[in-house]
């Protein structure tokens, strides 16, 4: 990719809530690992991560359409020796407009054993770190936005759920990387989730695997979709329409290139 170019690298983070998460944060700022641009995102009134992500979005928007793609990353996510050139290949052969760089346990080992390089799915996003495609990227915001409006307590801590619900509503996939590219650290979570080493990928680039173009590109391997996605998916079209007067909303042509 002669024309390649960073996204920018968008950091979720509540200052002050730990320390190593903090120091963590002042190592991706410093130590010139990303050869893109980092920007923070600070919570320090605990708004929640939609309100993060919403401004995530707005901030990718005014920036980021060279790359063609807006990164995110929490702010307790490693990276694993090899991630910058395994993240060239995901961002030129991802299947799906919603990109996932980790998961949780043994979703990629089992492609991997296939040799696999993409897991696809309505519902197959973990919000460690994400790639969102430029093709997506207005329509998405959208979204979150009418989310954060109709309900912006019960939906607070929704950042990976969303994309979900994208892809109900306009019939897209999400997809994650059979090798995860970063690294979940075993802090406490800022949102209440469990602790453990369960929350890291059993596969990852540490690894042996195929490669990012093989053939077949992806397989299922995604969570199921869940009620709450789909009454979710539901609240919003039914506030599109009565409120909006949008019975069906429009699906761009980039955004239909992306539906299989």
């Amino acid at each position: 990719m002669s024309d390649f170019k960073w996204p920018t690298m968008h950091i979720m983070t509540v200052p002050g809530s730990d320390s190593r998460r903090d120091a963590l944060v002042q190592w991706w700022q410093k130590s010139g690992e990303y050869p893109g641009r980092v920007c923070l995102h600070a919570d320090p009134e605990r708004r929640g991560v939609l309100w993060n992500h919403v401004g995530i979005l707005e901030c990718a928007l005014r920036g980021d359409q060279g790359a063609g793609w807006a990164m995110t990353m929490q702010d307790d996510v490693k990276p694993l020796t090899g991630w910058l050139e395994a993240l060239k290949q995901v961002m030129q052969h991802a299947p799906a407009p919603f990109v996932s760089l980790g998961h949780l346990a043994k979703y990629g080992k089992r492609l991997v054993g296939r040799g696999i390089p993409f897991g696809v799915g309505v519902n197959a996003m973990w919000g460690q770190a994400m790639l969102i495609h430029f093709d997506v990227l207005e329509p998405y915001l959208d979204l979150a936005k009418t989310m954060q409006h109709i309900n912006p307590k019960k939906y607070r801590n929704w950042d990976d759920y969303l994309p979900t619900i994208f892809n109900l509503i306009y019939g897209t996939e999400a997809a994650f990387t059979s090798r995860a590219l970063v690294e979940h650290q075993d802090w406490e979570s800022t949102l209440g989730h469990v602790p453990g080493l369960w929350r890291r990928a059993a596969a990852t680039i540490r690894h042996a695997g195929p490669p990012w173009d093989a053939v077949p590109r992806s397989g299922r391997g995604a969570p199921g979709v869940e009620r709450k996605h789909r009454d979710a998916a539901s609240m919003v079209q039914g506030y599109w329409e009565q409120e909006l007067g949008i019975n069906d909303p429009a699906v761009g042509e980039k955004v239909k290139k992306w539906i299989s």
